[in-house]
């Protein structure tokens, strides 16, 4: 048996879970905080006082950030539930092609999205092979449910609090709900660029075809549940949204500027270079480089991605930080 938690005391992992949950609210509440003060130094970067109490801010945040790295350490796996119902699928059996398929879609999403998060959008090419371990999920059991599934990975938590497999995780659930919405598609097509939405369209299309019901559930390392519940007539609309966008420009860009915003919370920056703001996500393995050079003037490496609505023309720029050159 996969455990979650390397400590088998129910209570002591509730309590977990509420510590975990209460440090994560007041880190939300330090990261509002922050864009306040961050908003003020752009506009007067020489403010003394801001000054202070953005450096008092960040000081909270970094310990607040040491107590959530503790709490965090005793979570050992991630269980994700899967369970499938529909055509093929009775008897608390699956056809084995259907089940095969999906398994090796969604497993080919969810590298694609840590990938993605880790080193940037990219629309094809291997994947690093630090990311296929991190994010190698492990069949463990069957259920009655249908046919339902409890498939594991590793949480791997690093001594910053930070987790390959995890924040796939949660962007992945974040591209499930804004899979049908036209508004919020672009930009996680931007962010997380075409390869994972292929993989997304793949995975919607053969449940449409297959007649196949998908029930996903994951609840994370403070007690919240995330799911997604898709069947023939929503993966339609799935494949429909996906294809009414289209990335028609990849580019890397050496910019200049003032790192004048940094949110470590949501992975976003602001370079101010000129006249001109540049903002966006940056990846996971640019947040020291993030906080450390708050306020400074970087040449940072953007990798913009451009997204087009096929039906309307209209084209919009998303812009990933890749390496921050002091």
């Amino acid at each position: 048996m996969i455990d979650l938690w390397s400590i088998n005391d129910q209570k002591a992992i509730q309590g977990l879970e509420d510590q975990i949950r209460g440090l994560n609210r007041r880190l939300s509440e330090l990261d509002a905080a922050l864009r306040d003060t961050q908003e003020i130094l752009r506009a007067d970067p020489e403010n003394f006082a801001i000054h202070l109490s953005n450096a008092s801010l960040m000081k909270m945040q970094a310990s607040l950030q040491r107590e959530l790295v503790e709490a965090v350490r005793y979570r050992s796996n991630e269980e994700i539930k899967i369970v499938l119902d529909g055509k093929g699928i009775n008897d608390h059996s699956a056809d084995v092609l259907i089940l095969s398929v999906i398994l090796s879609r969604f497993q080919r999403l969810y590298s694609s999205v840590a990938h993605a998060i880790n080193n940037g959008p990219t629309v094809r090419g291997p994947l690093a092979g630090g990311i296929l371990k991190a994010t190698s999920l492990r069949l463990q059991a069957t259920y009655p449910s249908s046919f339902g599934m409890k498939i594991y990975v590793p949480s791997d938590f690093d001594l910053m609090g930070n987790s390959v497999s995890v924040s796939a995780l949660e962007v992945l659930f974040e591209l499930f709900g804004s899979s049908t919405r036209d508004d919020y598609i672009m930009e996680k097509a931007g962010e997380i660029g075409s390869r994972s939405l292929r993989h997304l369209k793949a995975l919607a299309r053969h449940i449409e075809e297959s007649g196949t019901e998908l029930s996903v559930d994951w609840r994370d390392y403070s007690g919240i549940k995330h799911d997604w519940r898709v069947g023939p007539e929503k993966a339609s609309l799935v494949v429909k949204t996906i294809d009414k966008i289209a990335q028609t420009r990849s580019e890397l860009k050496e910019v200049q500027g003032r790192l004048v915003g940094a949110s470590l919370l949501r992975d976003r920056f602001e370079l101010l270079a000129g006249e001109t703001l540049y903002n966006g996500k940056f990846v996971a393995s640019q947040s020291r480089a993030v906080q450390e050079s708050f306020g400074q003037t970087i040449t940072a490496i953007l990798e913009e991605t451009e997204i087009t609505d096929l039906a309307s023309n209209e084209k919009r720029s998303y812009f990933t930080l890749t390496e921050i050159r002091n």
